[in-house]
């Protein structure tokens, strides 16, 4: 997935799975709730904010987000 990609993509809820991790992100109230499934979440300011600060297994999304599987 390239960022232009999860940028068009995360207007809706998205779920997606890496390394068979299963993870969420869903807007909510002009702000987007992630995180692993069946854990705790943490609310992110805007999509730039996911790609730099949503950490996926020790790496921020960023890193991993052509390795995703959606």
């Amino acid at each position: 997935m390239t960022i232009k990609e999860f940028k068009d993509t995360i207007w809706n809820d998205f779920e997606f799975s890496y390394n068979g991790v299963w993870y969420y992100i869903c807007p909510i109230d002009n702000k987007y709730s992630c995180g692993e499934a069946n854990h705790d979440d943490t609310l992110f300011s805007s999509p730039n904010d996911i790609l730099e600060n949503f950490m996926i297994q020790g790496q921020p999304l960023k890193n991993v987000l052509s390795n995703i599987i959606w």
